[in-house]
């Protein structure tokens, strides 16, 4: 039987600036050797240098994922999305 979903996995062509995007998020994230992990409690996101993968067939396709919904949950959403425009310093 299925215990939960552990990770996704996802391609990505420049991985200092997926780091970037979910530091600034404010995610946990470890890079080590041409992979990143993104920890979002009990489960992980997985970007691989699609340049530097195995499975070749799918890497480096256009336009770069699609049909793909990430959602997560945060205890008061208008809070943190103040937080999220100090972060970036940007006004939506």
């Amino acid at each position: 039987m299925i215990k939960r979903f552990h990770s996704n996995v996802f391609y990505a062509s420049d991985l200092a600036r997926t780091a970037e995007f979910y530091n600034r998020l404010g995610f946990g994230v470890q890079n080590t050797e041409g992979t990143l992990r993104v920890k979002l409690g009990d489960f992980t996101l997985v970007f691989i240098d699609e340049n530097k993968t195995l499975i070749q067939n799918e890497s480096g396709k256009n336009p770069k994922g699609l049909g793909i919904y990430t959602y997560v949950e945060v205890n008061d959403v208008d809070k943190y999305f103040t937080w999220l425009k100090r972060r970036w310093k940007c006004n939506f």
